[in-house]
């Protein structure tokens, strides 16, 4: 399988490259997985009958009669009709957030899945299907609007695929660790040092090795 790699910067490489990447990152992955949690949230509305003792607005506790009534599932407008593991259900419901986050991931080296961003070829596959399958059809007015961003940056995608194919298809966001781990590893403001009073930074503690120099042996004549 064929590997562009990622680019050094988001800005980096050819102009047409860098548009397609930024398309890609922003519409296909951020807006797509906006468009999810709209679609979602849409969902919760007050669950709960009316005259019914409930949790929230999204759970009914039973007062009376049978405890054990499955009153939360799996008919009609309730908690299982949105967090739930049936085939029928959960593929339409949860598509444009999931495929979001699989974009988005892209663009994180720890979550990337190289088989489709490896090259501009398989980007514009993978575009093209969450267009139809993950935007176009989801939150009213908001996913058609999204969806023709994608058919915009998805066109880029085509073009790079012939003008510049060696370009990596997404760049690295990369997490600072590095600033973290030398927070943790400086002493605490105010944190009493184990070097002595006194004593020029670097030299041996008491202790050390320097602290008890070996004896010289004088040779008399």
């Amino acid at each position: 399988m064929r590997d562009n790699g990622t680019a050094a910067s988001p800005l980096a490489g050819h102009p047409l490259a860098v548009a397609a990447r930024l398309f890609f990152l922003v519409f296909t992955g951020f807006f797509v997985l906006l468009t999810g949690i709209i679609h979602i949230c849409k969902l919760f509305v007050q669950w709960c009958p009316a005259g019914a003792s409930c949790i929230g607005q999204g759970l009914t506790w039973q007062t009376g009669g049978d405890y054990l009534n499955d009153v939360n599932g799996p008919n009609g407008s309730n908690w299982r009709s949105v967090f739930t593991l049936n085939p029928n259900v959960i593929f339409d419901l949860w598509a444009p957030f999931v495929l979001g986050l699989i974009s988005m991931a892209c663009f994180i080296p720890a979550f990337r899945w190289n088989a489709i961003c490896c090259s501009w070829s398989r980007a514009f596959v993978w575009q093209l299907f969450v267009m139809l399958f993950g935007a176009f059809g989801y939150s009213g007015n908001f996913g058609i609007m999204i969806g023709f961003f994608i058919m915009v940056g998805n066109t880029l995608a085509f073009a790079c695929a012939f003008v510049c194919p060696d370009e990596p298809c997404c760049f690295d966001i990369a997490i600072p660790t590095g600033a973290i781990g030398a927070r943790r590893r400086a002493p605490a403001s105010g944190q009493p040092s184990s070097q002595p009073v006194g004593m020029p930074e670097g030299k041996p503690v008491h202790g050390g090795p320097a602290a008890h120099p070996e004896p010289q042996t004088i040779n008399h004549v």
